[in-house]
């Protein structure tokens, strides 16, 4: 019999039985546990592979940020058009979700073009940082426009959040009478990174609202979107150019299957699990890994300032997933009893 505690969990230290059955159940209660991580788990792998597909776009130097949208558009279309025939269903969603799987589409697709120019313009780690800013836009206009409460902390972790962005923007240099040259390049990248976030919160809320809908099917008709969009805002606002022989179609390439298991993995996270931890625990090893590419592969070494200004941020997205973790768990839970202070 397995021995179970008065709240009908399974207790290992009480078990029962012959060696070779109690190793198994103890693997199994294991694997179990991890299973409840699994949401965590997708979203921290989802982070690395996002990082080594903005070190790409990066690398990509002679290609407009829209024309490698539109190779990112196809090659997802492309590896998504069979796994949604496969699946046997409406391969654009039933009836009533497909006004929202279009808006999601568009959403994404912005958010894929605005954070190919922060990639372009601005130092990599710089550039994740303020295209990883979702939580704290979110918690602004659930405050505007929702009326929802903002307590002590969240107020102090959004002043924090905008204090990291300053730092980050290169005014500081300015005032401090440093002679940096603040190009409009720089500030239009700056800008499209926070315009980005700003598309991230809606298309992370509809993708939550979207559960019940297998990732396959939503990625399809992302990039159904995605291809139409990024084709007519390079053909209307920037151009395209031709590959150069050599290295830069495998790195396409390279870049587009990044791209696709990082896109797969944040689906999937953010149907098993609340969008706080996870796109919390994406951000951070996104700007992580970043960093690490900034200074190893680009040998472009942040000042103080940027780095302050990201450390503050991360600090805040941490604090920020936290704060949701501990919100959504039960009142007799531990982290509730010991950590209330932090959503107060």
């Amino acid at each position: 019999m397995l021995a179970k505690d008065s709240s009908g969990k399974l207790n290992i230290n009480q078990l029962t039985g012959k060696p070779a059955k109690r190793k198994i159940i103890i693997l199994f209660a294991k694997c179990t546990k991890l299973l409840s991580l699994q949401g965590l788990l997708l979203a921290l792998m989802s982070g690395i592979f996002y990082a080594l597909s903005a070190y790409f776009v990066k690398d990509l130097n002679n290609l407009s940020a829209g024309q490698i949208a539109v190779y990112r558009s196809c090659f997802l279309f492309a590896v998504t058009l069979p796994q949604a025939i496969k699946l046997k269903k409406n391969i654009f969603g039933e009836k009533g979700d497909r006004l929202q799987l279009f808006v999601a589409g568009v959403a994404g697709t912005f958010n894929l073009i605005l954070s190919y120019f922060a990639f372009k313009y601005l130092p990599l780690g710089v550039g994740s940082v303020t295209t990883n800013c979702s939580p704290f836009i979110t918690t602004i206009a659930s405050r505007i426009f929702l009326k929802e409460p903002c307590g002590v902390m969240q107020s102090i972790t959004v002043a924090l959040t905008f204090l990291g962005i300053f730092l980050n923007s290169g005014v500081p240099e300015l005032l401090n009478g440093d002679h940096i040259e603040l190009s409009s390049l720089y500030l239009y990248g700056f800008m499209a990174g926070i315009s980005c976030s700003l598309c991230a919160s809606g298309r992370y809320f509809v993708i939550r609202k979207l559960n019940h809908i297998p990732h396959t099917l939503f990625n399809f008709n992302y990039a159904c979107v995605s291809v139409v969009l990024t084709i007519l805002f390079t053909i209307e606002f920037e151009s395209f150019s031709v590959l150069q022989c050599g290295y830069q179609g495998l790195s396409i390439i390279s870049m587009g299957v990044a791209s696709y298991i990082g896109q797969t993995l944040l689906t999937k996270a953010l149907q098993c699990e609340n969008a706080g931890p996870v796109t919390t625990a994406k951000a951070a090893t996104e700007i992580f890994g970043n960093f690490l590419f900034q200074i190893i592969v680009f040998h472009d070494v942040p000042d103080g300032y940027s780095t302050a200004g990201s450390c503050l941020i991360v600090f805040c997205i941490i604090f920020v997933g936290m704060q949701k973790w501990i919100d959504s768990s039960s009142d007799d839970s531990i982290q509730k009893k010991y950590f209330k202070w932090i959503i107060m």
